[in-house]
């Protein structure tokens, strides 16, 4: 059965970023909203192993949290950017969301 996971705070927020991808099962995916979508910035100054989910393109960040926070659409390196719509698609293709605040 596969999650979609949303993460609604920085990052670096975590005491482990790498615990929390470690619990992420095969099929499931990372939605990085609010003040998560910063984890979508390569200069960052966060250390976090986000790159082995862009890689397997489980890694989205939503585009309009991105610009609400005056970050311009072409920065994110490290998660395809999807509007509220694409947002909706993430949750139907799911069966569970678990949401990281």
């Amino acid at each position: 059965m596969s999650t979609l996971h949303t993460l609604s705070i920085n990052p670096s927020s975590l005491h482990s970023i790498q615990s929390f991808i470690d619990i992420m099962g095969e099929t499931d995916e990372l939605l990085l909203l609010a003040n998560g979508v910063y984890g979508a910035l390569v200069d960052a100054k966060i250390n976090i192993p986000l790159e082995q989910l862009r890689d397997s393109g489980k890694l989205y960040a939503l585009k309009d949290d991105l610009l609400a926070r005056g970050i311009p659409a072409s920065a994110p390196k490290r998660a395809t950017l999807i509007s509220y719509e694409g947002f909706v698609d993430l949750v139907v293709k799911h069966q569970n969301t678990y949401n990281w605040v």
